[in-house]
């Protein structure tokens, strides 16, 4: 899918878990957890680095399109100026899901 955009490329930042723990990312919410606390200064570290390379015929980020599971995109996207918006990606049944979740947690399913 990327064939025709030699220049293409992902940028990846850390999720806050421990590094030691090679299954750490298995339990979900414990990764959203860490991304929601962990996650906005790293992110504004590869705003600022992706910027700052606009000299060596790499655009600036001037827009930012994220997951509604991250929403300390949008706190960096106003911080720096950046139109930014959340896309919820998942189907409406992932969307039930987000929205029961609690409620399941609660009554101890």
């Amino acid at each position: 899918a990327l064939d025709g955009l030699p220049s293409f490329r992902f940028e990846t930042i850390p999720d806050g878990l421990p590094a030691s723990d090679a299954d750490a990312t298995q339990d979900i919410p414990a990764l959203c957890a860490s991304l929601s606390k962990h996650g906005l200064a790293p992110f504004k570290g590869l705003l600022s680095k992706l910027n700052h390379t606009s000299s060596s015929n790499v655009p600036p980020v001037t827009c930012i399109i994220s997951d509604g599971a991250t929403c300390f995109t949008v706190e960096a996207a106003e911080e720096l100026g950046i139109p930014g918006v959340l896309l919820w990606t998942a189907s409406a049944g992932g969307y039930m899901g987000y929205v029961q979740y609690r409620n399941l947690l609660e009554r101890g399913f």
